[in-house]
């Protein structure tokens, strides 16, 4: 575990001293211009239902911090009524070309079942393409389920799970720039969960920028049962709205 965490930290610190120095990549002035260029947070309220839980609500916060063209960080916060809190904070360098850009993602999740006195920390690493249109990523992900009222040192109190896919699939119904938009994904992760398993989630996200500095957003995750790995889990789904300030 102490060798994954200092792997995820040496990646975000050479992410970010690429950002800062380099000098390498030129962006055509023509090329795909997305619109997470400007600082941005948000807030959102949502509403959960599943079988396990039944109904639970609770508080989204996001921000998103693009240091320059070449590297982006974000990060979220979930507490919800169920006790369950998520934290999740993500490195991005990006390689701009004049039809969209690469980008490789690191990330370092940690969600926290009160109730179970559980914790799962999870650690990814995936490369992704994406246009103006459609956005693909595929990587791998890595997960530690520990019991908090047992030693960590002792084999009975975690779980190791070293390899497991990540992906993501999205398709915008508009270009990226839009005032308004649509998107269509299937994940097996969002930015408040990550799955221990091939199992999609399939979201529906819409915004709408009524002012310069102002955009209405919607999310929605729709987790079914008994896909791809037909194991038994439980459906749900979650619903966000709420505000995004744009700086």
């Amino acid at each position: 575990m102490k060798r994954l965490i200092i792997i995820a930290l040496l990646f975000f610190s050479a992410g970010w001293c690429f950002a800062e120095n380099s000098q390498l990549l030129t962006v055509p002035s023509d090329s795909v211009k997305f619109p997470n260029e400007r600082y941005s947070i948000s807030l959102m309220g949502m509403y959960g239902y599943n079988y396990t839980w039944h109904s639970y609500g609770g508080i989204d916060i996001n921000g998103h911090m693009p240091i320059n063209q070449h590297f982006e960080m974000d990060a979220a916060l979930e507490i919800h009524s169920a006790s369950v809190c998520a934290l999740t904070v993500v490195a991005r360098p990006k390689f701009p070309i004049k039809k969209g850009e690469f980008f490789l993602d690191g990330s370092i999740h940690s969600r926290i079942f009160w109730g179970y006195k559980t914790t799962m920390l999870s650690f990814s690493g995936s490369f992704g393409y994406r246009m103006d249109y459609v956005s693909v990523q595929i990587g791998l992900l890595s997960n530690f389920i520990m019991d908090m009222e047992l030693d960590y040192r002792t084999n009975n109190s975690h779980v190791y799970e070293p390899f497991n896919i990540l992906y993501r699939l999205a398709v915008n119904v508009r270009p990226q720039r839009s005032c308004w938009n649509l998107q269509i994904a299937v994940a097996n992760y969002t930015d408040y969960e990550y799955e221990r398993t091939w199992l999609p989630i399939f979201m529906l996200r819409g915004n709408y920028n009524f002012l310069n500095h102002f955009s209405a957003i919607l999310d929605i995750d729709f987790k079914s049962a008994g896909k791809f790995h037909l194991n038994n889990q439980f459906w749900g789904v979650n619903v966000r709205t709420g505000i995004k300030y744009m700086f």
